[in-house]
């Protein structure tokens, strides 16, 4: 078709016109544009309305492409410049030039970094549960659980959790058995072993023991007061233990200037295989305060000894008692005694005097049948007598008896009557004569 050129006239409303180019200075209106060829713009092209590409292959922008909403891209994206986008979603695994060996805060500052060994976590780091190999698990609740020993520093400090210890260094060490052990000090439940205190200020007990021979301001001891407050009276008042224990072996031995040595104690007990030794020319006044209840209070010497046994200082000798000697109780001797010339004490515990006085009702192997009203000889009630009439055997006894030729088969006996408690037995052998009753008395 040739070109038309239309001049000075008017393009008529639904008409066709076939053009080959069209030059225009000023504005062209149209209500549809339907281009088949190549369409040069060298300036702006401004779309009111929406611009829609069928089966673009390329475009080639120099400048910003912006979408409202998706760029949906098939084949992938070759952007020769920068990509912006607020977000970004999808694989980054081809993605170049990015740290994935760090993690880092809004900030850029770097809080887990990856290393050949490991990660390091710089800040707080925040794990339900942390489990180092199967011997050390660290739970969200503050639990911490060690199977072997935790060692901290080189091997100065452990805590031994199956040895029930903590260790710091060799000089101190805190177990379950030994308690608190600090070089040879102990704290443990039998007490606190420690080799000196230095103290500025007042150390309080309950109970004090030991030596006190450095200690001032002491009164004489003699007696411990019954408070230690001193506005007190009961600070004046004083108690004293009875016994003195003598546990090991010690030697009383005064210096030249005294003329005795003495103590408090009513009585010393002497313990086994310990013995209390009195050097000589020196005395030892027990009680010296007079405390026991058959003693004058300030009057002394009636303070007594409990031992074993009494022998001379080197051991080997006999004691000598220069004032005689008063025996209360039972005296035992395993050789004969005589006492002056009447009566003899045998070495096989047989007495012999010429006479014998007081009570022998408790006297054995002595034939009686009636004890008398009274010891007095020559009164009347010395010679008028009394025996039981009955005797019980107590339950749960058994008790036999058997003559012999000698004696004729008889056994016979004063009582009038013998009462078997329930569970007791009273058997007369066979071929034995029991006659009861023999003073017919009853």
């Amino acid at each position: 078709m040739a070109n038309t050129r239309i001049t000075q006239g008017v393009i008529k409303p639904n008409e066709d016109y076939d053009t080959r180019h069209i030059n225009s200075t000023g504005i062209v209106t149209t209500t549809g544009l339907d281009v088949n060829g190549n369409t040069d713009i060298s300036g702006n092209l401004n779309i009111g309305g929406i611009l829609t590409y069928e089966d673009v292959t390329n475009i080639d922008s120099v400048g910003i492409i912006t979408a409202r909403k998706d760029i949906h891209v098939g084949a992938g994206v070759s952007a020769v410049g920068v990509i912006t986008a607020s977000s970004f979603s999808g694989s980054g695994a081809n993605l170049t030039g990015i740290d994935a060996t760090a993690l880092k805060d809004p900030a850029g500052n770097v809080k887990v970094q990856a290393q050949a060994s490991g990660a390091v976590h710089t800040g707080i780091s925040t794990f339900d549960t942390v489990n180092v190999g199967s011997g050390v698990t660290i739970e969200s609740n503050g639990q911490a659980t060690f199977t072997g020993i935790v060692t901290f520093g080189s091997s100065s400090t452990t805590i031994d959790g199956d040895g029930n210890t903590i260790k710091v260094g060799t000089a101190l060490t805190l177990g379950h058995t030994q308690g608190l052990q600090f070089h040879t000090q102990n704290l443990h439940s039998a007490g606190f072993e420690i080799n000196q205190i230095n103290a500025s200020g007042i150390i309080t007990a309950s109970s004090f023991s030991g030596d006190g021979s450095n200690l001032t301001s002491l009164p004489a001891g003699l007696g411990t007061a019954l408070s230690s407050t001193q506005s007190s009276p009961l600070n004046k008042i004083y108690y004293t233990n009875t016994v003195l224990p003598v546990n090991s072996t010690v030697t009383v031995d005064t210096p030249a200037s005294a003329s005795a040595a003495y103590t408090q104690y009513a009585d010393i007990s002497v313990g086994s295989g310990a013995d209390l030794i009195i050097s000589d020319g020196d005395d030892l006044i027990p009680d010296v305060l007079g405390l026991r209840p058959d003693g004058t209070f300030g009057g002394g010497a009636l303070g007594r000894m409990r031992v074993d046994k009494l022998v001379g200082k080197d051991a080997n000798s006999a004691i000598n008692v220069e004032k005689g000697l008063t025996i209360t109780g039972i005296t035992t001797s395993s050789i004969a005694h005589d006492v002056g010339s009447n009566i003899k004490l045998g070495a096989a515990g047989v007495v012999t005097a010429t006479a014998f006085h007081g009570d022998g009702a408790n006297l054995t192997g002595v034939s009686g049948f009636a004890t008398a009203l009274s010891n007095t000889e020559g009164t009347l009630e010395n010679l008028i007598f009394k025996t039981p009439e009955s005797f019980t055997i107590g339950a749960g006894t058994s008790t036999s008896i058997e003559s012999d030729n000698t004696s004729g088969n008889t056994l016979f006996t004063r009582l009038g009557r013998i009462n078997v408690a329930t569970g007791a037995t009273f058997h007369v052998s066979a071929g034995t004569t029991f006659i009861m009753n023999v003073l017919n008395v009853f």
